[in-house]
């Protein structure tokens, strides 16, 4: 997956409307992303998809 991918998910993420919903989305998927790539930054992807 590319940065593109990344944002694309962080954005449909952020539209969840439940605080609670779109933290565990942010998690799940941000788990699975990084899996694949080791280097990939949780902290930012929790910041774009607005979960913490």
């Amino acid at each position: 997956m590319t940065k593109k991918h990344f944002e694309a998910l962080a954005r449909e993420i952020a539209k969840i409307h439940d605080a609670n919903a779109r933290r565990e989305a942010a998690i799940a998927v941000a788990r699975v992303c990084h899996e694949f790539n080791p280097t990939f930054n949780i902290a930012r992807f929790y910041a774009a998809c607005q979960s913490f």
